[in-house]
């Protein structure tokens, strides 16, 4: 809903041509807002970006082995949240229950909006695999970040100019 606020309000500043830009677990809410507002978004940028929820919890990963691996899935049931990060953000139940069902790689297949991947190699929290498999499936240009983590200096280092060039040449 708030993607969807977001594209309204540009829309209602004259914007006929919009791209989105998400990164991590944004990537998610812009691919279903895509799906919603086909008529104005026409360029999709996925920086390491989550789009198969389930895969990614289930990834043998440093980062979602610690918060969604065995040991943090016992405290989902007695205190109906797991706490993620250092900031110990919760997410509760229904989101576990959600990404098993939310397939925003599924819908990312029927767009016709041109789409953009960039993932770092070493990145510990989604695997640069995925944008590989997901980037193929549509036939879209994926660039992995040799040395790139998840969204750190040398992952920005390689993202941020290529991404530009893609919303240019769509967005014209």
């Amino acid at each position: 809903r708030d993607v969807d606020a977001a594209i309204n309000f540009v829309k209602s500043k004259g914007f006929k041509k919009i791209g989105l830009l998400a990164q991590s677990f944004g990537g998610g809410p812009i691919v279903l807002s895509a799906e919603r507002n086909q008529d104005s978004v026409k360029a999709l940028a996925l920086w390491a970006s989550n789009i198969d929820y389930e895969a990614t919890l289930n990834a043998d990963l440093p980062w979602p082995k610690k918060y969604f691996g065995p040991e943090a899935m016992k405290k989902l049931e007695p205190q109906g949240f797991v706490e993620v990060g250092s900031r110990k953000f919760r997410l509760g139940k229904k989101f576990f229950e959600e990404s098993k069902t939310v397939t925003p790689y599924k819908i990312l297949k029927n767009l016709k909006i041109p789409a953009l991947f960039v993932h770092g190699k070493k990145d510990e929290y989604i695997s640069y695999t995925l944008a590989l498999k997901y980037s193929k499936a549509i036939g879209a240009k994926c660039i992995i970040v040799e040395n790139g983590g998840h969204g750190d200096d040398e992952f920005l280092k390689e993202a941020i100019k290529p991404t530009l060039e893609f919303f240019q040449k769509n967005l014209k």
